[in-house]
């Protein structure tokens, strides 16, 4: 039911929505049910905004500070978080669980927010499986890490979509109008509007399918089992001083690479490699505190640039295909060859960057505690 709220022109002010909302876990099966209220200004200010909550909570309306996610989930995600994380790395991956099952009605829906922190739960999930592998039982473990990159690659069409789209979209609005010759901007929007419009069925076809639910019951059957094997704080500390050495000789054998196409793709695995790496050492965040947190900035520092840099990579390459599909359809591509060698700067820009980045997340006095 909705209801508008007017001026004495009959102008309109607010809309006041009022429904039943009905959550469910999707492991579970529990079912919570609610009735809410949601006022959202057109014309009216904070004022009218104040007044009308004033009438709610003298109505007997609460406000609740959550999302209906959230709220559905309540019971889930207190567990977690009232939970003393005596093992980190359980209390880690339970806690990834439930931001990815929290984000599922928003990325359904392909809510940029919420597709994008759905998949780094989903990438968060699969590096702690490998990371502490041994800590499950590796068959299940295993198979749940398949399941997981099923289901990061749906989440990935769409994000990367979006992702390509408005770095494009900007990069062409970022030029003077006298260098943007032909239907540039259309062209880019047709190609992605469409490469979206199909990722997203298939988001929705991958979230509504029986295996999705399934994939979701294994991972609470595993994370809430006993552990396979008994873990302390030393198993955990070699595992994540283990991780980031795998991705420090990643990297160096990518910046010694001597092909340009090998090199990209060696700087690609090795930023996967930091991100494992990132995660790994967030695991210790709760017993390291300060130490660690340090430690994650700078990998993310030098992840990021990574990411640049393979970004410009995917955007060179679609450019390149967008400027086929224009000669052959009689359009001029001097917009297409102009924004390709924008990005090539702006990756070797990044490039240079890097073995400072590297050199920062490797100084002694932000690893040290990594042997502790």
């Amino acid at each position: 039911m909705e209801r508008r709220l007017l001026d004495a022109a009959g102008r309109v002010l607010a809309e006041v929505a009022e429904d039943t909302v009905d959550g469910r876990d999707l492991v579970t099966g529990e079912r919570q049910a609610w009735r809410e209220i949601e006022v959202e200004l057109v014309d009216g200010d904070d004022r009218l905004l104040d007044a009308v909550q004033s009438r709610l909570r003298e109505a007997g309306a609460r406000p609740v500070p959550v999302s209906k996610s959230h709220r559905a989930l309540a019971g889930r995600l207190a567990a977690v978080t009232d939970a003393a994380p005596t093992d980190p790395v359980a209390h880690y991956a339970l806690t990834q669980r439930d931001v990815l099952i929290a984000n599922h009605p928003g990325a359904r829906h392909g809510d940029e927010d919420a597709v994008h922190d759905m998949r780094v739960a989903v990438r968060r999930l699969r590096a702690t499986l490998r990371t502490f592998r041994g800590r499950w039982d590796r068959e299940r473990s295993e198979a749940l890490r398949a399941e997981l990159r099923w289901l990061g690659g749906r989440l990935g069409s769409v994000r990367d979509a979006q992702v390509l789209a408005a770095r494009l979209t900007d990069a062409v609005r970022a030029e003077p109008a006298d260098l943007v010759l032909g239907p540039v901007a259309a062209r880019i929007s047709e190609r992605f509007v469409a490469d979206l419009a199909t990722a997203l069925d298939e988001l929705v076809r991958t979230l509504d399918s029986d295996r999705y639910p399934e994939l979701l019951a294994g991972l609470d059957r595993l994370l809430e089992a006993p552990p396979a094997r008994a873990v302390d704080a030393r198993w955990i500390a070699r595992r994540v001083r283990r991780a980031v050495t795998r991705a420090d000789d990643r990297l160096d054998r990518a910046l010694d690479g001597q092909r340009a196409q090998e090199g990209d793709v060696a700087l690609h695995e090795a930023r996967k490699a930091y991100k494992a790496a990132r995660y790994a050492v967030e695991v210790r965040e709760p017993d390291a505190g300060q130490r660690a947190a340090a430690l994650v900035e700078r990998l993310k520092d030098l992840q990021d640039l990574l990411g640049t840099q393979h970004d410009s990579v995917v955007t060179r390459e679609v450019l390149r295909r967008q400027a086929l599909r224009a000669y052959a359809d009689g359009e001029n591509t001097f917009t297409y060859g102009l924004l390709h060698a924008r990005q090539a700067t702006a990756a070797d820009r990044d490039l240079r960057a890097i073995p400072a980045a590297w050199d920062r997340a490797r100084r002694r006095k932000v690893r040290r505690w990594l042997k502790s």
